[in-house]
């Protein structure tokens, strides 16, 4: 799969565990909430961003209440009230985070003005800044914004977008844009009603100890959201470790992988959200036209269902999208100008998977397999005589050492094309391998900051690209810090 000598990948893995070894001597939850409760990170985090158990029901509806039977007395009681009003007025919901660092990249048959060459870079670069807000309107109504400033020096030469924001783009620029901007109706039908007339009471709960249990059980309910928001999937795009996004959540048989155009599942899309739990298991509904500025302009909806079950630390899901796509407008200017809105002889696209979160002890384990489908009309050519198919996927493995605050990982990406829309082309073509290996340590967490090094290693081969019908490989090596306040 990859060019690199294993003895070289060997080296730089041992380089990047060891160092983080010597530095030392587990929602959108975001700093501000850290403040808002007077704990670190780590309640909700096993490694920001990545969330752990409580991190997830916390990630709902910005409250802990669900969560009571996975913590201590001491913030149990911090918890009783959620009430906007009992928040000290000093208390603000905003926090910023901003990454960067110094990166190696070498991406081989990159076409120049002198025909096809090896390019390497070397640079010190922002990979991300970040403005987050999110909280309470009332005790069952949330709200969660991103927003990302136009900066001409975020962005690495070279790598696809760090995050799939509106706007996002290849190139080392980011345009400003909103992300994620939604309002969240929680237990739309009542079922919380109950629990909020008796709030958790401690000393009941040492007499009947399953209580808190029976009370988080009582308070799953249907919230309805309204605003650009994120797929309720198992695995959260938003929330991984690594710089290298999930290849299987970005790539589209339509375009290439470095492209913000077509259809990604970790983009924020723009409609509304329907998600709750039965006795049996949970589910969520999206129904939605595109992510904020590259909406699918025209008058169908996408629609995205998931149906999720959990055993106790183990979680599983399986879902499925039904994206509509215009193949013509009505135009103006002789013809040449598209008319917002009016997109018409829509055709379809599917996509079909499952995954898994798997947790033993320290050791997390995560699956995902995505199958997808294109209509052959969606290529806008006369050459495309049969619907693109492709199966993806990807396996990532990592440890919590507890002890010092570091997580290591290492993760495998696929993408396999089954048939090109456009038969001509070679079957392989877009076909992708990805091995990325990482270490993140946290060096300050408290209730007001979070502090990590970041040391990551990635090669990436694409096979049969259009330059040619050659392969092209990149190999990465990053080293920076991630701080979010």
């Amino acid at each position: 799969m990859c060019n690199w000598k294993p003895r070289v990948l060997l080296a730089s893995w041992i380089a990047v565990f060891g160092f983080s070894l010597l530095a030392a001597s587990r929602v959108e939850a975001i700093p501000a909430f850290a403040r808002k409760y007077d704990m670190d990170c780590s309640h909700c985090h096993v490694m920001a961003p990545k969330l752990n158990k409580v991190g997830n029901k916390f990630h709902d509806n910005f409250t802990l209440k669900e969560a009571v039977a996975d913590l201590s007395e001491e913030m149990r009681d911090r918890i009783k009230s959620e009430d906007p009003e009992d928040i000290h007025p000093a208390y603000w919901p905003v926090s910023i985070r901003v990454a960067g660092g110094y990166q190696y990249n070498k991406r081989d048959n990159q076409a120049t003005d002198n025909g096809l060459e090896t390019i390497t870079t070397r640079t010190f670069a922002l990979t991300r800044f970040e403005i987050l807000a999110g909280g309470l309107f009332t005790p069952g109504i949330s709200y969660y914004l991103t927003y990302y400033p136009e900066a001409l020096n975020v962005g690495l030469p070279g790598q696809p977008p760090v995050h799939a924001h509106p706007g996002a783009t290849s190139g080392t620029a980011q345009v400003g844009a909103l992300g994620f901007a939604w309002v969240r109706f929680a237990d739309i039908f009542g079922q919380f009603s109950e629990a909020e007339d008796h709030p958790h009471d401690d000393a009941a709960a040492d007499e009947h100890p399953h209580d808190a249990e029976a009370e988080q059980k009582h308070e799953h309910g249907q919230d309805l959201i309204f605003g650009s928001h994120e797929l309720h999937l198992t695995l959260s795009g938003h929330h991984r470790l690594t710089n290298a996004p999930y290849l299987a959540y970005r790539y589209d048989p339509r375009f290439s992988l470095n492209s913000s155009e077509g259809f990604q599942l970790d983009a924020p899309q723009l409609g509304a959200s329907l998600d709750g739990a039965t006795p049996w298991f949970g589910y969520a509904v999206s129904v939605y036209n595109g992510t904020t500025s590259s909406a699918d302009d025209n008058r169908a909806l996408d629609v995205f269902a998931t149906v999720t079950q959990e055993f106790g630390d183990q979680r599983f899901g399986v879902f499925g999208v039904r994206g509509m796509a215009p193949t013509s407008f009505v135009t103006t200017g002789g013809g040449t100008t598209p008319i917002a809105g009016t997109g018409k002889d829509n055709a379809a696209f599917y996509r079909f998977g499952a995954d898994a979160d798997l947790n033993f002890g320290p050791f997390n384990l995560m699956l995902f397999a995505l199958y997808g489908q294109d209509d052959k009309d969606l290529f806008g050519t006369s050459s495309a005589t049969q619907d693109a198919k492709y199966y993806s996927g990807f396996i990532e493995g990592d440890y919590m050492l507890e002890s010092t605050r570091t997580i290591v990982l290492g993760r495998y990406d696929l993408i396999r094309n089954l048939e090109q829309g456009i038969s001509t082309n070679p079957k392989q073509r877009g076909d992708a391998d990805a091995l990325t290996l990482a270490v993140r340590r946290d060096l300050v967490l408290t209730s007001r900051v979070n502090l990590q090094f970041q040391l990551e290693a990635n090669t990436m081969r694409t096979k049969a690209t259009a330059l040619g019908d050659n392969d092209q490989t990149s190999n990465t090596v990053f080293a920076g810090l991630d701080w979010s306040f």
